[in-house]
């Protein structure tokens, strides 16, 4: 079960204090002709410093480049209730989510379990998809595609 937890922001002190809150929000949000995206990166790895997050700065660095906001970076370790809760969080405040790392061939890899929970769709295995990405794989020079 998947649980919505309210959040109330107090938007007069989150505004910077040399405008008018008011002039600052109506700004930031009532302008429609600006997407805003956020980047979630997945990963336990990323959090205890292991690896840097590059995809999140590149990719946030190609939606400047097409004029999409980015206005949150959020990463989240390898677990399945707080993988949940990011992606809620996410939908709830962006128009576009993306999501980076979490989706490799490893057992702690959940990301589409979470994201399959969230969204309300039953994980369904297409084995037609699965035959064209081993002969991918194949291609590539690999015996086998990674589990």
């Amino acid at each position: 079960m998947v649980w919505r937890k309210k959040v109330v922001f107090d938007l007069a002190r989150m505004a910077p204090s040399t405008i008018d809150a008011w002039e600052y929000w109506s700004r930031k949000l009532l302008s429609p002709d600006r997407m805003r995206a956020e980047i979630v990166g997945i990963g336990t790895e990323i959090l205890l410093g292991q690896i840097v997050n590059n995809n999140a700065q590149w990719m946030s660095e190609r939606l400047a480049e097409i004029g999409v906001d980015v206005i949150h970076h959020q990463v989240v370790g390898d677990n399945h209730e707080r993988i949940t809760e990011a992606f809620l969080l996410a939908f709830s405040r962006s128009d576009v989510v993306i999501c980076t790392g979490g989706l490799g061939p490893t057992q702690d890899d959940i990301t589409r379990d979470a994201l399959a929970v969230v969204m309300g769709a039953p994980m369904v295995r297409h084995p037609e998809l699965e035959d064209l990405l081993r002969e991918k794989f194949r291609s590539f020079g690999r015996r086998e595609m990674p589990e």
